[in-house]
């Protein structure tokens, strides 16, 4: 378990990955497929071609999940000493930097195969662009991906992160990793206690805004997200919040 300590000076650097979803801001019947799709590069073609329907990446995904995980990181901005970097997992085009501009476009992860996955990580350099994303320090790395899009990641990838990871699913293993459940016993242990949870499906984006309003409500808030290195911290406020009062 890895442990920081903070200074008031300090800062606490803070990495959030989501992964893009179906619904999206903007849609055309001429937006590129995967197929359409097989090199990083070709972001710039379809951005002219589709030049009126194109936005941030942050606000080009409009599920549950992606609208709660950019307002979450927004609200964590606000906390003096915070820093956050917001990077999206796209089957389109890679991995997004969330002011990066996009188009619309029809690709997915969901429903393939995870030889498929890895195939088409592999064209878009989605390790490569991961591990660098990685040479920097983050103390907590806020790792929102179901399943598909880990995989897109390859294997091994919690090794590359230095601080420590938040993420989900039974099969996220690591020394610095604090694998959360996202199932429908947590998703109503939560909503029972009075939080609020569009479902399974927006659930890693809802505990993000669950927990920086948590952090917003301490009288400290610097010094409760610092303490979010500490992944036992982060384990019993899951705990405490999903208790009936």
């Amino acid at each position: 378990m890895l442990i920081f300590k903070y200074s008031v000076d300090s800062m606490m650097r803070v990495l959030v990955i989501g992964s893009c979803g179906k619904r999206k801001r903007f849609s055309s019947p001429e937006a590129p497929t995967c197929s359409d799709l097989i090199e990083k590069s070709q972001m710039d073609e379809w951005v002219s071609k589709l030049s009126g329907l194109t936005c941030k990446a942050r606000d080009m995904y409009t599920g549950n999940q992606s609208r709660e995980l950019v307002g979450a990181v927004d609200f964590l901005r606000k906390i003096k000493g915070v820093q956050v970097a917001l990077y999206i997992i796209s089957a389109g085009f890679g991995i997004l930097e969330e002011n990066d501009i996009i188009p619309p476009y029809e690709c997915s992860f969901s429903g393939m195969r995870k030889s498929e996955i890895r195939q088409r990580s592999s064209l878009l350099s989605i390790r490569d662009d991961f591990d660098k994303i990685c040479n920097d320090k983050y103390e907590l790395s806020y790792v929102a991906l179901g399943s598909n899009y880990r995989n897109a990641l390859e294997e091994n990838w919690q090794d590359e992160i230095k601080g420590s990871i938040i993420a989900f699913g039974k099969k996220t293993t690591g020394d610095n990793l604090l694998s959360l459940p996202c199932n429908a016993e947590i998703v109503k242990d939560l909503s029972s206690a009075g939080q609020k949870i569009h479902g399974i499906a927006g659930f890693k984006g809802d505990l993000l805004r669950i927990l920086a309003t948590y952090a917003h409500n301490q009288q400290d808030s610097y010094s409760e997200i610092s303490s979010w290195a500490d992944l036992d911290n982060v384990r019993n406020i899951v705990e405490h919040l999903a208790r009936k009062s």
